[in-house]
């Protein structure tokens, strides 16, 4: 039976290594949001909201048109998502 391991795991890297480029990535992005606060004195708000538009954006680039990722109904996070979020 295969499992799918994710984008890191499919080019050969460990989850301690996606774990650090995870937080590595939310502090370039937090660093981001500060220097725009306190260089430039945008709101943190607006910078926040900008932010988010963008991600949407990438996500849109990424994923195309449709904009969502299949996911199959056997997928221990579609299981974590039925039991645990929204039961029944």
């Amino acid at each position: 039976m295969r499992h799918d391991r994710g984008v890191l795991g499919e080019w050969g890297l460990s989850l301690p290594l996606a774990i650090m480029a995870a937080l590595a990535t939310g502090a370039l992005i937090g660093a981001l949001y500060a220097f725009l606060f306190n260089r430039l004195g945008m709101p943190s708000f607006v910078s926040t909201l900008s932010g988010l538009l963008a991600t949407l954006g990438l996500q849109l680039y990424i994923l195309g048109p449709t904009g969502s990722i299949n996911l199959p109904f056997t997928s221990p996070l579609v299981g974590f998502g039925q039991l645990w979020i929204l039961p029944a």
